[in-house]
Order: C-alpha cells, then structure tokens, then sequence
C-alpha cells in the first residue's frame, strides 16, 4: 500500500527506482556498496536503466569522471566478474549490459576531441588491459559454446560488437587489439559454420569480422586478416557469402517494397516536388547500407583463392521476412514451425520446441531447400545441390551436439527420407495427416539468388543517391569489389558463362517522365553483361559539377578487365557496345567542360586516358569480341560523328604535354598517344568523305552513306599498334583508398555504437524469460 502512495506522489516529490537511486550515488562520488558484502549479488538482480546510466554520462564533463575513476573502475571490473563467475543468468545478463553501458558511456562524456584516446583510462588502466580482455575473451567462448538462451548469446555478440565500435577509429581502440584473439576468430568462424547459431547471429558474426578486418598497424600484423586470407575451408567461406547475400537480399527486397509503395496520384506530386528539389524520384528512400558485411566481402574478393568458385553457388532467399535487415535476417520462423511440423517424423535429427517456437531462445532447426534454380529466359536450369550454401550436415544444437532420436537418422543425412516425404506431398498435398496449402505457405516465393546479381542490384540501388560523402563511399566500396571480382580470371569465366546465368535486376534512376515499371524488369543474361549495364547506369547518373572521378575510373577499368577477359577468349557478347561508347564520349566532353577547381589536371588526364585505352581496345582488338563486322561499322561511325571531341581533346592534352610539372607533362604525353589511332581513323575517313560529297554534290550525308563509305575505305586506312591494351588491370589500394576505408570504419562504428544500445533494449524485453531457467 505504500508503494502505490508513493507512486502516486507527484513528480517532485516521487521516489526513484533502486537502480536509479545507485546510478545517483555513483555519480555523486559516494560508495555505492556502503560496505555491504551482499550489495553486488543484489545490484545486478535489479534491471539496469541503460538510457538513465547513458544520460548521466552525457551530462558529466571529462574532469567529474576523472574523479569518478575509482568508482568507475570498481564498477566496470565488478561487471566481468560478475558475468563471468556467478551461476545466476539474469545478474549475467544484466552484468553484460552494465558493462557495456560504462564502455560506451565514458566516450559520451562532454570533453575536447583531444582527450578522447584516453578515456577508456577512467575504466581501466592500461596496465590492467590485457588482464581483463584474457578475462573477457573467457567469458565470450563460454558465453557461446555452452548451451545457453539466445538472449544471452545475443547480449554477448552485442558486447564484443560494442568493444569493437566504441571509438570511431580503430587505432585508437585500446581493446581491439586484444580481440584479435585466435579463440574469437574460432569463436566466430564456429558462429557462422553451424546453421543454427548462423541464423541468430550470422549477421552480427559478419559485422564484428567485417570491422576487425580492417585493423592495420605498422607494428603488427592483423592475425584475422591472414586467416581469413589462408583459409582452405570452403564452407567457412560460403558460410560469410550466404550471410552477406542474405543482407543484401533483404536491403534490395525492401528498397522494391518502398518503391513500388510509392504509387499513386498523391505520390505522384509528391515524387514531382521531391525531383525539383533532389533531381532524383528516389532519392528520399532511406535504408542502412550494409557497409561493414561488405568489407567482408571485400577481404575474401582481394586475396581469397577460393572466392570464385564460390561465386557460382546458388542460394534460395526468403523474401517474406520484414524485420530489420541490420538485426536478425532469417526465414520466417512460423514457416519454419509450420514445414517442420509437418515433416517431423521420429527420426528427424534435431529438436523442435513446439510450445515456444518463436522464442528466440528456443533453437529451432532451419528447413532447408535442397533443389535450386537459375531461370533462364527460355530454359530451367537445376544446380546440383552440392552446390548448396549450407552444408550437407546434421542440424546441431548451439553447442555443437546433434541430438538424434534413433538410429534411422542416417536416412536423413543421406537425402532418402527428405526426398520420399517431399515426393509424397508433392503427390497428395499432406505430411503426416497434415495438410498444407502450398500456395499460402509460400505467400512469397523463394526466388534462386546468386551473391553476384544481389551484389550488383544492391550497387544499383546505392548508387542512385550517391550524392553525399557516406553514400559516395558506399558506391566506392561496391565497385572496388567489382572491380577485385573482374581481375579475377576463373571468376570472369563464370561471369561470361551463360550457363550459371542468373537473374539480375538493376534499378535506374527513376523520373518523373520514365515508366515506374521498367526497373522491376530483370533479365536473365550472362553476369557480365548485367555489370556492363551497371556500369553505363552509374555512368550516366553522376556527370555533376564535383565528378566522382575515382569512381568513374574504376567503373573504366572494370569495362576493360571485361573486354580484355573476352578478347583472350574469344567471347562475343550480344550486348549494346553503342550505349558504352555513347556515355564513355559524353564523359570525355564533360571533363573537357570542367573548371580545375572542380577537377584537378592530373585526375582529368588519367581518367582521358583510361577512356581512350577502352576505345583503342575496341579499334585495335575488337574483332576478337564484337558480334559482327556491322558493329565494328558503327564505332567507326561513332568516332567520326564525335571528330570534334576527338580534335578538342587532342588539343587539350598537346597543351599540357609541355607543362613544367613533371606529372602532368608524363600523362598528357601518353594521352596525346592515345589519340594518335583516333585521330588517324577520323582524319582518313574524314577525307573520303569530303571526297565523296563532293564528286556526287551533297551537303549532308546519311548513317547508312557514311557506313558505306568506311566498309569501302578500310584497307586504306593505317594505324598505329599500341602495346598492353589487352592486359586487365589490378586493383592497388592507395593512400586516398586508405582514407576512404578509415572515413567507412567511422561512420560504421558510429552506426553500430546506436545499434547496440537500441539492441541491447530490445534484448531487456526477452530476458524475463530466464527467470524461469534455474
């Protein structure tokens, strides 16, 4: 009765939950313990205020935590004491999250930007670091291997991702170091290997890995790096593959939601002002890009051996599942329970909880397509299913044991019992006296999906708002694994292979004036010609006053890694070379109309040149790739349509050939080189059709005159043999790259710091359930 009066009290005069009350007293310098022995075992039943604790250290300048250091550092090592020795999984829980809340904390206290590096000082001394992270390293692989509930599992990835994050450069990370540990490399890769613990926390797994990768000092070298770099474990890697393709599904799935949401006249008026103001109908629809599971990706496409063959896997994605893409992204639970319900039988390996199905602490087997699919325009084609993502084992429970009920279990390891239950519903549409209508169970299909085209998609969706700083680097990042990809030559075998086609939707820019359905158009084509298009789409969209040119330039050298892959092997794409050649001339016109302060000289003359090197490709090397004689016809033309472009770049870099400065004078010259073969062809042609106008009086001639005249007049023609246009390009990490990755750390550790917390709530809701758990 007291308690509800005092509650009733009005705001002033009202008392403060207990763990509120102690947050005060810390704060305020005074022994929170008061020298009771059982104080800790009471502190962390109560549930901690993870917004109250994060709110006094906002408020709290950089000198008050100073004096708080003894307190602090009580509290901060009294957490992983906790956490790691009491048997009682809510003080566990909440030990966890009190010790991330202090991390996190003291890097929001109000202080100048140069005493930053030194505020995990006022937790722990740096004498004492290496002590506690061999502590909290225990405490991680326990936490994981051990059969415990998901929340708690959740809580501890949750952790380390926070100890990774909580400064914005990893350099100045105290703790990371000590996370590159060989037992939380295990402890990750054993995360993302076993199907179970990869559906709750693959995507968490990637985002640590994708953020640890990216450590680099000049005194060490990062350990994890050189794993991952020698790892012979293909199904670690297709574990990592299928996690991103996953994300990336799901972010690319969403973006079409949000897009085709966007119908309608009201919409339409909306999308017209939205065009005025950004110059993109798109441009207002906002999702978490996927950064940090793209460094991943990056890491294993620089260096992996194994990468491309990993690139030809087929994966069947989900596409009914809603739920943040940066949180858990799984199949539909309840269509699990339903499928498994369905086919359990007594020797069905595994478990399945069907009073708490949907608790994220239950673990429930994933029901697994075995048969995937490339749909082609006119032809099915059937990957075999070893060429699954997940691997043919047993289903295995969080810490590693495969429950099994009897011996008949071998029946499903080996496919025979899956394979007669499928064929007999397929027959009479039942399993075990259960009924199932498959056209609701699969309200929305499982679509065959390759990390490739979800790649490729995901590029073009971010590249259409590639307009600030972070959406720029974004872009920059998928095209340098692109780019990794194409100068891989077992990996471009696949990309031409007509045989592993998939499906690839690439979405353009959508205006006001184009058709809203031509984005959801995909086709079904070699990947190679699916790049080329993302390639000219980017090219087309980003010809602005501050030109990306470094992206431009990969995008370049991309087309040439393609070309050069199809010259060595004769490969003749029915692709549209027209609509390269168009956007690579009107970029070399954009550059010509560029002020210097938009642009330096240097970075203008590498990008001239690597378009003209495109070009010589297709005039000295083209008939090893163009479909027919007809297209070699119409480059002819199109060079002599452009003679003018063609004259004012000759021009320009003739210019700047005899510049003091050294640079400039060396690429220049080597552009005028490049020149010499374009110009020949215009200057030649040029001629004979002046000729020609005049022996027959024409002012003007037609395309169809003009081609003539160049199928008549080759074998007069001469040009000049320029050395190394066939070889691809390697993609070198500079210093601006450097920088670029340091900028996407930042703003992904930014990201992830809010994460954790918002996470960490979420999770608060869940741990009343442990309660019950002795």
């Amino acid at each position: 009765m007291t308690t509800v009066t005092e509650r009733k009290k009005t705001q002033r005069g009202s008392l403060k939950e207990k763990v509120l009350q102690i947050y005060d007293k810390l704060f305020q310098g005074q022994d929170i313990t008061q020298g009771r022995a059982e104080f800790w075992d009471d502190f962390f039943l109560l549930k901690p205020n993870l917004k109250c604790l994060s709110a006094h250290f906002e408020k709290t300048n950089w000198e008050d935590l100073v004096r708080l250091k003894p307190q602090l550092n009580r509290l901060f090592i009294q957490c992983l004491q906790t956490a790691q020795y009491d048997r009682h999984r809510i003080r566990i829980a909440n030990a966890i999250q009190t010790l991330d809340c202090l991390l996190s904390g003291v890097y929001k206290c109000r202080s100048s930007g140069s005493i930053n590096e030194d505020l995990s000082e006022i937790l722990l001394g740096p004498e004492h670091i290496n002590h506690f992270m061999e502590n909290y390293i225990l405490l991680c692989v326990e936490l994981v291997r051990e059969d415990r509930p998901e929340p708690l599992r959740s809580l501890i990835f949750n952790s380390m991702l926070t100890f990774a994050s909580v400064t914005s450069s990893l350099d100045k990370n105290p703790f990371v170091a000590s996370l590159l540990d060989d037992r939380i490399y295990d402890l990750v890769m054993n995360t993302l290997t076993n199907p179970q613990l990869r559906y709750y926390h693959g995507v968490t797994a990637c985002r640590f890995l994708g953020l640890l990768l990216q450590y680099a000092t000049d005194e060490s070298v990062n350990s994890f790096q050189t794993l991952i770099h020698q790892t012979e474990d293909e199904l670690l890697l297709n574990s990592i593959l299928s996690t991103v393709a996953l994300a990336l599904s799901e972010f690319n799935l969403k973006f079409g939601q949000q897009r085709d949401s966007s119908g309608g006249i009201l919409s339409s008026f909306s999308s017209f002002f939205t065009t005025l103001v950004s110059g993109d109908a798109g441009s207002n629809i906002s999702l978490r890009p996927c950064d940090s599971l793209l460094l991943c990706l990056y890491e294993l496409a620089r260096s992996s051996h194994h990468f491309a063959i990993l690139l030809s896997y087929s994966n069947g994605h989900y596409t009914n599942n809603t739920r943040d893409m940066e949180s858990i992204i799984v199949p539909d639970p309840i269509l699990d329970y339903r499928i498994l319900k369905a086919v359990s039988t007594e020797s069905m390996v595994g478990y399945l909880d069907t009073t708490h199905f949907v608790s994220p602490g239950r673990a429930v087997p994933v029901f697994t397509t075995t048969t995937t699919t490339a749909v082609n325009a006119t032809t099915t084609m059937t990957y075999n299913s070893s060429t699954r993502s997940s691997s043919p084992q047993s289903l295995s429970s969080p810490n590693n044991s495969t429950k099994s009920s009897n011996n008949n279990s071998s029946n499903i390891s080996n496919g025979k019992c899956r394979r007669h239950t499928t064929s007999s519903f397929a027959a009479n549409g039942q399993l075990n006296g259960f009924n199932l209508d498959m056209d609701s169970l699969y309200a929305h299909s499982i679509e065959p999906r390759n990390l490739l085209a979800d790649l490729l998609e995901y590029c073009s969706v971010v590249m259409q708002d590639a307009k600030t700083p972070e959406s720029l680097n974004s872009c920059h990042l998928c095209l340098i694994i692109i780019c990794c990809i194409t100068q891989n030559q077992l990996a471009c075998s696949l990309l031409h292979d007509i045989q592993t086609s998939f499906k690839v939707r690439i979405h353009k820019a959508r205006s006001r004036k184009s058709d809203p359905k031509n984005y959801n158009v995909f086709t079904s084509r070699p990947i190679a010609m699916a790049i080329l298009d993302l390639m000219i789409e980017f090219a087309h969209g980003h010809l602005m006053k501050k030109l990306p040119h470094r992206l431009y330039r990969l995008c370049l050298i991309i087309c040439q890694n393609l070309l050069c892959y199809q010259r060595a092997h004769k490969i003749r794409l029915e692709f549209d070379w027209k609509s390269l050649w168009t956007v690579i001339l009107s970029l070399l016109k954009f550059i010509l109309n560029l002020d210097s302060s938009n642009l330096s000289l240097p970075d203008a003359l590498r990008l001239i040149e690597k378009a003209l090197q495109i070009f010589n490709l297709f005039v000295l090397h083209g008939d090893g790739f163009l479909q027919s004689a007809d297209v070699y016809d119409n480059l002819y033309y199109e060079l002599i349509r452009m003679h003018l472009l063609v004259e004012n770049l000759y021009e320009y870099c003739l210019q700047h050939s005899t510049s003091s400065v050294t640079e400039v004078k060396e690429i220049a010259s080597s552009v005028v080189l490049q020149l010499s073969t374009l110009r020949a062809i215009v200057n030649h042609f040029n001629a004979k059709i002046a000729a020609f106008s005049t022996s027959n009086n024409l002012t003007s001639l037609t395309e169809n005159q003009v081609l003539e005249i160049v199928r008549e007049n080759y074998d007069s023609l001469t040009l000049r043999f320029l050395e190394d246009l066939d070889t691809i390009e390697e993609y070198e990490c500079d210093n601006e790259d450097t920088l670029m990755f340091h900028t996407i750390v930042e703003s992904i550790s930014k990201q992830i710091r809010k994460d954790c917390l918002e996470s960490s709530l979420q999770i608060q809701n869940q741990l009343h359930e442990l309660s019950a758990i002795p």
